[in-house]
């Protein structure tokens, strides 16, 4: 074997091994990429159901708000015809 063979064959493991720790580089970056997605997802899954449950819970205040109004108003009818 000569001098030319052994460069030849350590130039292949060099440029496999660099192809291939490139290879596991780009699929961790990816892997992460996918995770940090799927989190910013969740986070806004989770702010858009708060929402919702914030705007249940504002209707709920409103329509007690307008029954108590409504019964002020049924009152002061009342006053207003026996008059």
């Amino acid at each position: 074997m000569n001098l030319s063979n052994s460069a030849l064959i350590i130039t292949l493991i060099l440029t496999l091994g660099s192809n291939l720790i490139w290879l596991l580089n780009h699929y961790a970056g990816n892997q992460k990429k996918q995770y940090a997605a799927e989190r910013e997802f969740m986070h806004l899954k989770k702010n858009q159901e708060q929402l919702l449950l914030n705007l249940t819970n504002i209707f709920q205040d409103i329509e007690a708000h307008y029954k108590f109004i409504e019964r002020d108003l049924i009152e002061i009818k009342g006053r207003l015809g026996d008059k």
